[in-house]
Protein backbone atom coordinates (compact mmCIF):
# COMPACT_ATOMS: atom_id res chain seq x y z
CA UNK A 1 0.00 0.00 0.00
CA UNK A 2 1.39 3.14 -1.04
CA UNK A 3 1.66 5.88 1.62
CA UNK A 4 -0.85 8.32 0.34
CA UNK A 5 -3.59 4.52 0.17
CA UNK A 6 -2.19 4.13 4.15
CA UNK A 7 -3.67 7.84 4.89
CA UNK A 8 -6.45 7.24 3.21
CA UNK A 9 -7.35 3.89 4.68
CA UNK A 10 -6.62 5.86 8.18
CA UNK A 11 -8.73 8.28 7.62
CA UNK A 12 -11.51 6.10 6.27
CA UNK A 13 -11.20 3.68 9.47
CA UNK A 14 -11.69 6.50 11.23
CA UNK A 15 -14.34 8.38 10.45
CA UNK A 16 -16.31 5.34 10.30
CA UNK A 17 -15.58 4.38 13.85
CA UNK A 18 -16.43 7.51 15.18
CA UNK A 19 -19.21 8.32 12.94
CA UNK A 20 -21.85 8.37 15.62
CA UNK A 21 -19.95 10.82 18.04
CA UNK A 22 -19.12 13.17 14.82
CA UNK A 23 -22.80 13.20 13.76
CA UNK A 24 -24.03 13.86 17.44
CA UNK A 25 -20.96 16.82 17.36
CA UNK A 26 -22.28 18.29 14.22
CA UNK A 27 -25.86 18.08 15.13
CA UNK A 28 -25.22 19.74 18.65
CA UNK A 29 -23.22 22.67 16.29
CA UNK A 30 -25.95 22.88 14.23
CA UNK A 31 -28.33 23.48 17.17
CA UNK A 32 -26.17 26.27 18.15
CA UNK A 33 -25.93 27.83 15.40
CA UNK A 34 -29.42 27.80 14.96
CA UNK A 35 -29.93 29.17 18.47
CA UNK A 36 -27.50 32.11 18.15
CA UNK A 37 -28.75 33.10 14.81
CA UNK A 38 -32.07 33.56 16.47
CA UNK A 39 -31.31 35.32 19.41
CA UNK A 40 -30.73 39.11 18.98
CA UNK A 41 -27.95 41.03 19.58
CA UNK A 42 -26.94 42.54 22.69
CA UNK A 43 -29.41 40.13 24.78
CA UNK A 44 -28.43 38.58 27.89
CA UNK A 45 -28.81 35.31 28.08
CA UNK A 46 -26.53 33.71 30.81
CA UNK A 47 -26.75 29.61 29.40
CA UNK A 48 -27.00 30.41 25.89
CA UNK A 49 -23.78 32.52 26.48
CA UNK A 50 -22.16 29.40 26.91
CA UNK A 51 -22.71 27.46 24.01
CA UNK A 52 -19.81 28.73 21.79
CA UNK A 53 -17.50 27.48 24.29
CA UNK A 54 -19.28 23.93 24.60
CA UNK A 55 -18.78 23.54 20.94
CA UNK A 56 -15.30 24.30 21.46
CA UNK A 57 -15.06 21.83 23.75
CA UNK A 58 -16.93 18.76 22.25
CA UNK A 59 -15.13 19.68 19.25
CA UNK A 60 -12.10 18.95 21.33
CA UNK A 61 -13.13 16.18 22.67
CA UNK A 62 -14.27 14.78 19.07
CA UNK A 63 -11.03 15.42 17.71
CA UNK A 64 -9.12 13.58 21.08
CA UNK A 65 -11.16 10.71 20.62
CA UNK A 66 -10.49 10.08 16.76
CA UNK A 67 -6.97 10.78 17.52
CA UNK A 68 -7.15 8.01 20.17
CA UNK A 69 -8.91 5.55 17.99
CA UNK A 70 -5.92 3.58 16.87
CA UNK A 71 -3.51 4.50 19.76
CA UNK A 72 -0.59 2.59 19.56
CA UNK A 73 -0.55 1.59 23.53
CA UNK A 74 -3.37 -0.82 22.73
CA UNK A 75 -2.82 -4.51 22.50
CA UNK A 76 -5.14 -4.99 20.05
CA UNK A 77 -4.12 -1.97 17.49
CA UNK A 78 -4.45 -3.03 13.88
CA UNK A 79 -1.40 -0.75 12.94
CA UNK A 80 1.13 -2.89 15.40
CA UNK A 81 0.57 -5.83 13.77
CA UNK A 82 0.58 -4.39 10.20
CA UNK A 83 2.68 -1.64 10.41
CA UNK A 84 1.95 2.17 8.51
CA UNK A 85 4.41 4.76 7.92
CA UNK A 86 4.66 6.53 11.13
CA UNK A 87 4.28 10.18 9.19
CA UNK A 88 1.42 8.38 6.86
CA UNK A 89 -0.60 7.91 10.11
CA UNK A 90 0.13 11.58 11.73
CA UNK A 91 -1.35 12.90 7.97
CA UNK A 92 -4.01 10.83 8.30
CA UNK A 93 -5.07 11.90 11.77
CA UNK A 94 -4.24 15.51 11.21
CA UNK A 95 -6.16 15.61 8.19
CA UNK A 96 -8.93 14.19 9.63
CA UNK A 97 -8.93 16.59 12.72
CA UNK A 98 -8.97 19.98 10.11
CA UNK A 99 -11.76 18.07 7.73
CA UNK A 100 -13.92 18.09 10.59
CA UNK A 101 -13.31 21.41 12.06
CA UNK A 102 -13.51 22.96 8.74
CA UNK A 103 -16.54 21.28 7.12
CA UNK A 104 -18.56 22.21 10.36
CA UNK A 105 -17.29 25.99 9.72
Amino acid sequence: MTWLGQVRHVMRKDLIEDRQLLLGYAAFVAVVGVSSATTRLGTSNGPLQMLPYLVVLSGMIAVASLVQTDSPTQADAFWASRPFHSSAMFAAKIASALLIVLLLL
